[in-house]
């Protein structure tokens, strides 16, 4: 049985580099540019830790922070040197030194997406065939996407003052591609990089998840009972670290670029209502209390 991708895909339309979600959602979509692996300290990561609280504390209610670094394995490849411009004997030397030696390079991007205020569950009850106008409400108001990306803007001056982090955003050419170069979504699809000649993939869902000639695997870290019982922004990177002298490392490394395979880091913060989450939770403690007498496993710790 064959589908087609558009059929399926959640996007209604990218416009004025916004893409507008089937329910209204609007996302913009930047390109961070982070500094090199094992250079900076720990006082350092503690800053840029820092740096993202108060970014995301600055997004309204309702929105979704998606961060995701994509690491794939390279070759490093020595430059065509133009007769004018020629280098000196030493950079010569070094880039041939270096050639054809692997790496993993890496690209990080960052999607912050709003789901307006009366956005809800999908339910048979909010199905379109019972909705007014098959148009989204929030596609067509222009005024609060504008705010939203004033929001996104307040974010990034948060993320990048005092920090080496470089933020650049993403048009609409560069999401969706061109006739010479494949867009971010096209990439993430057909698990491709931006240049070079290719065909389109089919993908398949049958057994398992694959792109073309090639087999993924998910893996989700969600449930609390999995996470460590203590985490930090920093961690001791053992191998370079001595009794006196700890080598300091971001607490997720062993996920991004310690891990040795081509693979794709998504990290989601939801922002929901604190009052609404607080009233689910009080809901759900009256509820454990009353059957607390029917069983202490239902007991709330006071």
């Amino acid at each position: 049985m064959t589908i087609q991708l558009s059929e399926r895909l959640p996007i209604l339309e990218i416009d004025r580099d916004c893409i507008i979600s089937r329910r209204g959602d609007a996302s913009f979509v930047y390109e961070l540019t982070k500094p090199e692996f094992f250079s900076l300290s720990g006082a350092e990561l503690l800053a840029q830790h820092g740096a993202w609280i108060k970014a995301i504390d600055t997004l309204p209610c309702h929105s979704v922070v998606h961060l995701q670094d994509w690491y794939s394995r390279a070759k490093f490849e020595q430059p065509a040197y133009d007769r004018e411009h020629r280098p000196g004997w030493l950079v010569r030397n070094n880039d041939l030194h270096f050639s054809e030696r692997p790496y993993f390079h890496h690209r990080c991007f960052l999607t912050l997406t709003h789901c307006f205020s009366n956005a809800r569950p999908v339910t048979s009850a909010t199905s379109s065939l019972l909705a007014r106008s098959l148009v989204p409400d929030a596609a067509s108001r222009v005024s609060q996407i504008a705010e939203f990306k004033v929001q996104c803007e307040r974010f990034i001056y948060q993320l990048t003052a005092n920090s080496t982090t470089r933020v650049r955003r993403l048009n609409g050419g560069q999401l969706a591609g061109t006739k010479e170069r494949r867009g971010l979504l096209e990439q993430y699809l057909q698990l491709t990089g931006p240049t070079g000649e290719g065909c389109l993939q089919d993908i398949d869902l049958a057994d398992s998840i694959r792109v073309g000639n090639k087999t993924t695997y998910l893996y989700t870290l969600a449930d609390a009972e999995r996470l460590p019982v203590e985490c930090s922004a920093v961690g001791k990177y053992e191998p370079y670290s001595t009794d006196r002298t700890p080598f300091p490392i971001s607490f997720a490394a062993p996920l991004g670029p310690l891990l040795t395979v081509d693979h794709i880091c998504n990290q989601y913060v939801i922002i929901e209502d604190p009052t609404a989450t607080l009233k689910k939770m009080e809901t759900r403690k009256r509820r454990a209390q009353s059957l607390a007498g029917a069983s202490r496993e239902n007991g709330v710790a006071q």
